[in-house]
């Protein structure tokens, strides 16, 4: 059986999950326009993390009280919550449930919106696992037998 070598294509500039769903530029302006933005997806909403299911799962374990005490510490200086996708059917498909939980978050002042971004990065990724020299400065190739250092995380 013939082996494949593995290569390591990882994001050299990466802040947070948002980064990967909007187009150059736009995470950069939407987290300077509003830094305290709670973000939810289709996968944290199907998978259950978000502020409300915490609240509800503190209220099991702890009580009314104690939950509402750790919710407040946790999401009090949180300013919006944006439903960030890459497609407006998901944006209409989670929408529902986005608002529930924009409705709970109302209780620190949250504003609701919701944010379409793309799949530019995830396409560039794509290009650079099929071509390998078409990687630039956004993305780090390991080849096989090459050393994975911090240093090449460490944006300049």
């Amino acid at each position: 059986m013939d082996q494949l070598p593995l290569v390591l294509i990882a994001c050299k500039v990466f802040r947070d999950f948002m980064e990967h769903f909007l187009p150059d530029g736009a995470y950069l302006r939407e987290f300077n326009a509003v830094p305290g933005t709670y973000t939810l997806c289709k996968g944290w909403l199907e998978s259950g993390s978000n502020p409300l299911q915490e609240y509800r799962e503190y209220l099991g374990k702890y009580g009314e009280e104690k939950a509402t005490w750790l919710m407040d510490q946790q999401y009090h200086r949180y300013q919006r919550l944006a439903m960030v996708s890459r497609q407006e059917a998901d944006l209409e498909k989670y929408r529902p449930m986005a608002q529930e939980v924009a409705h709970y978050c109302q209780r620190w002042g949250m504003v609701y919106e919701e944010i379409l971004g793309s799949d530019q990065y995830f396409r560039r990724l794509a290009e650079v696992a099929l071509s390998l020299d078409q990687a630039d400065e956004e993305f780090i190739v390991i080849l096989p037998g090459g050393e994975v250092k911090q240093s090449l995380f460490i944006r300049r």
